[in-house]
């Protein structure tokens, strides 16, 4: 609510001889309303004070005295139309009146002659109120089964008759009939006939030109059959002309025959593909490089792809180990038997390549001899990240089928032990990058040998 108020100061009045003065504002809110709300009500529209007066008992102030000012005149006072825009006050004391001393409410009389600091705080109100003008212009747009109320908060019965008839029509002038309800005709259209609106095109000229439109209410299409005046010049016919020609479909089973048109297409169509028999499968046979091997030999199987067969391949033994996904797989043999290696392309079926016979090598087997292992490496310390070489080598190395196994960061290896009078493997290395202290061990059976590289620490000068 928007409030327009105007502060008048009463300046202190000087009383008789002994008397002390007393200086004050009084704020006096004059209040003009906006009315805006429709019941009566009071409005809040500031406070004004007595400032710091200083009261002796029957001191007139501007020719009020203080233990005159009613203190609640809002008590008694009806908010109506007939109070609209007028005001009221209620005041309160923010001090502590002494006993026998006047205060702001009048509750004391004129006695004790005391004299004190007092306050008196002064709350204004104003009163709005509105009449309401009714309006029944609502029930001539609600239907007589309905009700409707003004901004009083009148309600009337509604006068609109909603069964009027009323009907729905489609995009080719179909229609279906109801009645209307709250202004809105109960009835649906009815659907567009099938293909309505859908894409066309017209008969061809003399030259296979047409025209493209849309399907029409009674379903004929839109668009009409171009002139044969748009049609091209015809051009010279090829010399071949009237020849026969034929067509066939891509397994060539299937061949269809016609001649030579004049623009040297031959009037054959070609056969459907369907009678051509199925292509064949993805596959992949394996071969090997031997079937027959002694103890420490090596076979490499190979892949060979057919009719579309595809790798990545899958390598896997008779006795479950996998030798990787490469087109070949090489194994080495440390004991004799026989085993078998499959392998499976990514989009075929598993195929088994031939078995290998493994057999014990000529001279027998060391049976007494003493283990001579060895395995050294290029630098035992090394910065962080450095590289060293590994070597090893084993002789006489007791046992039948025994194998020697190299162990350590970045290094693997396995290698069968060759027969008698030798019994050892071949002396090998591997290079290895340090990246902490690292311990590698050749073992052979039972017995094993290790060296350990050590990482040089690094100095940061400061």
């Amino acid at each position: 609510m928007k409030k327009h108020q105007t502060l008048i100061a009463l300046k202190p009045v000087f009383a008789p001889a002994g008397i002390l003065a007393v200086s004050a504002a009084i704020a006096i809110a004059i209040i003009f309303p906006s009315l805006q709300a429709f019941a009566g009500s009071l409005q809040y529209t500031g406070s004004s004070s007595y400032v710091n007066p200083i009261v002796t008992c029957g001191y007139a102030y501007n020719g009020w005295s203080i233990d005159e000012i009613d203190t609640n005149t809002c008590d008694d006072f009806t908010c109506d139309a007939s109070n609209n825009g007028r005001g009221c006050q209620i005041i309160t004391e923010t001090g502590t009146v002494p006993s026998g001393s006047i205060g702001c409410d009048n509750s004391t009389g004129c006695a004790g002659g005391g004299m004190y600091d007092h306050v008196c705080r002064v709350d204004s109100y104003t009163c709005v109120h509105q009449t309401c003008t009714p309006n029944s212009s609502c029930a001539a747009n609600t239907c007589n089964t309905g009700t409707c109320s003004d901004s009083c908060g009148n309600v009337y019965a509604g006068t609109k008759d909603c069964s009027v008839p009323c009907t729905a029509s489609n995009s080719c002038g179909q229609s279906n009939s109801g009645t209307m309800v709250n202004g809105v005709c109960s009835a649906s259209a009815p659907a567009n006939p099938a293909g309505y609106g859908n894409s066309c095109s017209s008969g061809a000229n003399s030259c296979g030109m047409v025209n493209y439109g849309s399907i029409q209410c009674n379903g004929t299409c839109s668009a009409s059959t171009p002139s044969n005046s748009l049609c091209p010049t015809q051009p010279t016919c090829v010399s071949y002309q009237g020849q026969s020609c034929s067509a066939s479909n891509s397994c060539g089973n299937q061949t269809n025959y016609g001649t030579y048109q004049c623009n040297g297409s031959c009037s054959a169509s070609t056969p459907s593909d369907s009678s051509c028999p199925a292509a064949p499968s993805p596959s992949v046979s394996c071969t090997a490089s031997a079937t027959s091997v002694s103890v420490g030999g090596s076979v490499t199987y190979s892949a060979n792809p057919a009719d579309g067969a595809s790798s990545p391949y899958t390598w896997t033994a008779g006795d479950g180990g996998s030798y990787g996904s490469a087109s070949t797989a090489t194994r080495t043999f440390s004991t004799a038997g026989t085993y078998a290696m499959n392998v499976r392309g990514t989009n075929t079926s598993t195929s088994y390549c031939p078995n290998v016979t493994v057999t014990s090598a000529a001279g027998g087997w060391c049976t007494s001899a003493t283990p001579a292992l060895s395995i050294t490496a290029g630098a035992t310390r090394v910065k962080m990240g450095q590289s060293t070489t590994i070597s090893w080598s084993a002789s006489g190395v007791n046992g039948q089928n025994a194998s020697c196994t190299v162990t350590g960061p970045g290094v693997a290896w396995t290698s069968a032990v060759s027969a008698s009078p030798s019994c050892s493997v071949p002396s090998s290395s591997s290079s290895a990058t340090i990246t902490g202290q690292s311990t590698y061990t050749l073992t052979c059976g039972s017995q094993s040998k290790s060296v350990t590289v050590n990482v040089i620490p690094n100095f940061t000068e400061f």
